[in-house]
């Protein structure tokens, strides 16, 4: 569970919180994510070093360009932490992460599942 934890210190950060958004909506190159955001280019390269050692985000190297993404597992981890403090025995706290098919970090509070009970992560974080 040591990536639960770096998942959940990483996402005490604004920057990084955004920076997740900014990847749920597909995978982007550092300067293309560095121009979306308030700090400069190797504040952004700090920020993803962090969030790649918490398993959130992965890159593949395209040419001279790392291109960041999402890490769907890392999120995994993370709610399988947060279920680990059960309401009642055995109980998940009623909140779970997923990444949905079009690349978007999401959170569910409750155990139904429709279009309704479905936030951004931003929603959840409070970024």
């Amino acid at each position: 569970m040591a990536h639960a934890e770096k998942a959940l210190d990483a996402l005490g950060n604004p920057t990084r919180r955004q920076i997740l958004q900014i990847l749920a909506r597909g995978p982007r190159p550092v300067g293309a994510i560095a121009a979306e955001l308030p700090v400069s280019r190797p504040a952004v390269s700090k920020h993803l070093r962090i969030l790649r050692a918490a398993a959130l985000v992965v890159h593949e190297p395209q040419g001279t360009q790392n291109v960041f993404r999402l890490r769907r597992e890392g999120f995994d981890d993370t709610q399988a932490w947060l279920g680990g403090f059960g309401l009642d025995e055995g109980a998940p706290l009623p909140i779970h992460l997923f990444v949905d098919p079009a690349g978007k970090v999401r959170c569910a509070r409750t155990a139904a599942i429709g279009d309704d009970d479905y936030e951004s992560v931003e929603a959840l974080v409070g970024g």
